[in-house]
């Protein structure tokens, strides 16, 4: 794990996902995100994430799970994230991770990761949070999340106005959370720097089991599903119905996100980044 080039200088910009970017644009013009914004107090959010950190999950650092410690310092090294997030451990049967925090970003995953993903796969998957950090999404993610509260509060100030508006700009922010994401496995490929891993790694997270009970998972076999699901846009139907079922997540079909990071890599673009042939 010790052969992955440090991309020195490296700007989120180089590696941006056009969906995350035009999504964004179309975020910061709806009129009602200042209003939202001025309602948001990530200070005391702040302080109340590093609250809950600290209280209840593992720090982990050079004399906790230093190893591990070593593998997060290296994401940070790989993706030239100079100043260097809190990072935890939470117990949690379930894949999960996860970056939160403003001024003092924190990344944090499970248990499940560590018992169910190898060394390179691990690597995909904390360069991605990194990448959040990096593109500086965190405000519009802990929007996203706090929303409905934010949004009943000012529903309560305006005669449910503010209710209405908050619920509109939740499906856009929503939305752009979704788009968000290709671009941060972009940055965990970017960090693990082996295609293989960052397929297995986002793979996984569709399903996977230690027990070879049944038989083992396949990554060929997945690849071929994800091809499937793409022959599924035959019609506007299909299509109308798979934009409604994912309307209320945060995170994009699995399948698509391991297309467009194996599509990103194929045409050649990863390479650019990766040998800084990327206007800056």
């Amino acid at each position: 794990m010790n052969n992955q080039k440090n991309l020195h200088g490296l700007n989120h910009r180089e590696y941006e996902h056009p969906f995350d970017k035009a999504a964004l644009q179309t975020l910061e013009k709806t009129p009602a995100l200042p209003l939202i914004l001025k309602a948001f107090n990530k200070n005391t959010l702040d302080k109340l994430f590093k609250l809950q950190h600290a209280g209840s999950k593992v720090e982990i650092s050079e004399s906790h799970f230093p190893k591990l410690y070593r593998i997060f310092l290296k994401a940070c090294e790989i993706l030239n994230v100079q100043n260097i997030p809190k990072f935890y451990l939470f117990e949690d049967y379930n894949v999960n991770a996860y970056a939160t925090g403003f001024t003092y970003p924190i990344v944090s995953i499970s248990s499940g990761v560590l018992e169910r993903f190898n060394e390179k796969e691990l690597m995909f998957i904390i360069g991605h949070e990194l990448g959040h950090i990096k593109s500086e999404h965190l405000l519009y993610h802990q929007l996203a999340t706090w929303l409905p509260t934010i949004g009943r509060f000012l529903g309560y100030l305006t005669l449910g106005i503010g209710d209405l508006v908050a619920t509109g700009l939740q499906y856009s922010l929503l939305y752009w959370y979704r788009m968000s994401e290709y671009t941060c496995d972009r940055a965990g490929l970017l960090t693990v720097q082996d295609k293989q891993a960052a397929i297995s790694a986002l793979s996984k997270l569709g399903g996977y089991t230690t027990s070879t009970t049944y038989g083992s998972f396949s990554t060929e076999a997945y690849l071929e599903q994800v091809e499937r699901f793409e022959d599924l846009d035959f019609d506007q139907l299909d299509k109308l119905v798979k934009n409604i079922a994912i309307m209320d997540s945060s995170h994009p079909w699995t399948t698509l996100r391991v297309k467009y990071i194996k599509k990103w890599y194929e045409q050649g673009d990863y390479e650019k980044v990766l040998n800084r042939n990327t206007a800056r």
